[in-house]
């Protein structure tokens, strides 16, 4: 409440006085646009989503803050919880020691778990890796007409929601293949664990990579932070992530039967079993089709290893 009640109050202050609306209509455009963004949603009272004219220009502000309110939504509550828990001892530790001037108090060890740091990190390189890439297929493509500084808040928005939220700000048709590839890697990466991002989940994805790694180097242990992973964490990712890929197949492999056969048809079953929401505008599918995206979607949400056979 507290994270949806300061973005709601962000976006209220970047949109005030330029979209025609009156003082409660921006309101609940900043109420609705901050919930939808934290949890994941990715819905939009505007037509065309944020793509509309209203806010496609000169609303960096705007884009800026959905774009962090949907990563602070997708990395998990626990992780949340543990980063709260940290700014609050950093802030009594500093208090005490600069402000009371007690300098006896003690520095705790591990503030932040290895689940926070694998987290945060990988979070972090699949943003700069994504908005770089996307900036540098886009910038006299999709992006173009757009002043540099909204370039670059496009190339970081359109990274964000990819893995968890399937807001838009430019026409998906209007991307490149590379960068329709690259938004099918980020969904299928996807958030962190326990949040409301779908996705294999960024920690699987680490464990998955930090365990080939292991492999090339010929280590007999998988270790990070100077820590070992558990061999039962190695084989649930290893599983998730291969039986996510053989449910992306069979989702495929089904509507190119009732569908005309596409490379598009990747990008819609990945986002439905990612529980994203994007689509690149393909015509209306059967009602066969409907429900093999319906069921993909919901294996999405309850996730890939919870649909086991007994």
């Amino acid at each position: 409440m507290v994270i949806e009640a300061a973005g709601m109050g962000v976006i209220f202050l970047s949109i005030h006085g330029t979209m025609g609306m009156d003082i409660e209509e921006e309101l609940a455009f900043s109420a609705f646009h901050s919930i939808s963004a934290f949890c994941n949603a990715g819905f939009s009272t505007l037509y065309g989503n944020l793509g509309n004219e209203l806010v496609l220009h000169n609303h960096n502000l705007l884009y800026i803050t959905i774009s962090f309110l949907v990563i602070l939504g997708g990395i998990g509550f626990p992780i949340l919880v543990n980063l709260y828990e940290t700014v609050s001892y950093e802030s009594k530790r500093l208090y005490h020691r600069y402000v009371k001037k007690n300098k006896r108090t003690i520095r705790k060890i591990h503030l932040y778990n290895l689940n926070t740091r694998i987290v945060l990190i990988m979070t972090a390189i699949l943003l700069v890796t994504g908005t770089v890439a996307i900036v540098v297929f886009e910038w006299n493509h999709a992006f173009e007409g757009m002043t540099a500084t909204e370039k670059w808040v496009q190339g970081f928005f359109n990274a964000t929601c990819p893995r968890t939220a399937g807001f838009s700000s430019v026409g998906m048709t209007t991307f490149s293949v590379q960068t329709l590839l690259l938004m099918v890697v980020l969904m299928m990466i996807g958030g962190g664990t326990q949040s409301t991002a779908g996705g294999v989940k960024v920690n699987v994805f680490a464990v998955v990579m930090l365990n080939l790694r292991a492999i090339l180097i010929g280590a007999d242990k998988v270790n990070i932070f100077n820590r070992e992973l558990s061999h039962d964490s190695i084989r649930r990712s290893n599983a998730t992530l291969i039986l996510y890929l053989l449910i992306v197949f069979a989702g495929i492999f089904g509507l190119s039967i009732l569908e005309q056969a596409s490379v598009m048809l990747v990008f819609e079953c990945t986002s439905a079993l990612s529980t994203v929401g994007s689509s690149l505008d393909l015509t209306p599918f059967g009602s066969d089709s409907k429900l093999i995206v319906i069921v993909l979607m919901f294996i999405g949400r309850v996730g890939v290893l919870t649909i086991q056979p007994y």
